[in-house]
């Protein structure tokens, strides 16, 4: 018989957590018998299961003898071309090893969103986790899940997620290249278009870019961008008033979609690319290579990163380590520097 207390609706493990005075991370711990929780908290959330009659679902409760098959992907800021690449990298990565994946997308302000997609994700029952991730802020609040599964982050290393397992992209490294490879071009003035502050992307691409420029003593000009064309355009508009002497020769992008915005400005105000600015971008988007001109850019194999990230999780379910250096981007070079 149920408790008089019970809501009516079929009762969340978030409204268990909230009744026993506990995270959802715990009574999930409850749930799945960790013997890493003390015998007062444990007692706590029994009741609290009791009292609100909350149950799990057949795909959870088969984890008590055998895996469900799933993992969980929380992925945010899909707009945009990295994220949503990386998803469905991850998502064939997975059926290649016999997982079906339980996605959720996220969007900003992204933490109360993420606490609810755990809970529901950890409520149906999935083996391991992927949190697809860039900015500054959703890093730091991945850096305190503690899910009790198998957990990686997939996106760039900082500070505080240095103790979390990841797999990334080398983003400095791709833009030290896209740099380095303007300098053996002969050009002494460099422009950078930024991305977007909190993205910790966009601050890996703007340290490598620069600290290339600084060694090799490059004069530096800086356009604050936001990954999109619109403003891309109007920093490029900005970038042709300059005196024609005094202004860069070639300009880093932190992004291909800015960079088409920069290109299309120039070709309003009668700056040719090539011939007069050379201009890199950085993703290597779908139809890069047929865009008049055609885009030098840094490629990133989201296929593998995919592949990584799955991996990553199925090594944790076995309890076997995992190795995961980085992985490194590669130039492809096209008529925007004139190869």
């Amino acid at each position: 018989m149920r408790n008089k207390e019970q809501p009516k609706h079929r009762p969340s493990m978030a409204e268990v957590a909230e009744l026993a005075g506990v995270s959802h991370q715990t009574v999930s711990r409850v749930i799945n018998g960790s013997a890493n929780v003390k015998d007062t908290t444990r007692q706590r959330v029994e009741q609290a299961i009791h009292t609100l009659g909350y149950r799990r679902n057949a795909a959870a409760r088969a984890l008590v003898t055998s895996e469900s098959r799933l993992i969980g992907v929380i992925a945010a800021d899909t707009e945009f071309n990295g994220p949503l690449s990386t998803l469905a990298s991850i998502e064939k990565a997975a059926r290649q090893q016999g997982y079906q994946t339980l996605v959720a997308t996220v969007n900003a302000p992204y933490l109360e969103e993420v606490d609810e997609v755990l809970d529901s994700m950890l409520g149906l029952g999935v083996d391991a986790l992927a949190v697809i991730a860039s900015r500054e802020d959703l890093l730091n609040h991945v850096q305190e899940l503690d899910p009790d599964i198998p957990l990686v982050i997939v996106g760039p290393q900082t500070s505080a997620t240095a103790t979390q397992l990841r797999v990334s992209i080398d983003q400095a490294q791709g833009a030290e290249d896209a740099i380095t490879h303007l300098i053996k071009q002969g050009h002494t003035r460099i422009a950078i278009l930024t991305g977007p502050p909190d993205w910790v992307d966009a601050q890996q691409r703007f340290n490598g870019a620069t600290a290339c420029c600084y060694r090799n003593g490059i004069q530096l000009h800086i356009f604050n961008g936001d990954w999109t064309a619109e403003t891309g355009f109007t920093r490029g508009v900005e970038f042709s008033r300059m005196p024609a002497e005094t202004r860069a020769t070639a300009v880093f992008a932190a992004n291909d979609v800015s960079a088409y915005g920069f290109i299309s400005a120039l070709k309003h105000t009668g700056i040719r690319v090539p011939e007069d600015v050379c201009i890199v971008g950085f993703d290597d988007i779908p139809g890069a290579e047929y865009f008049d001109p055609s885009l030098t850019t840094v490629h990133q194999d989201f296929s593998k990163l995919g592949h990584c990230a799955v991996q990553a999780l199925v090594s944790q379910l076995r309890n076997s380590p995992a190795d995961l250096p980085p992985l490194r981007p590669t130039l492809i070079l096209r008529d925007s520097t004139g190869f």
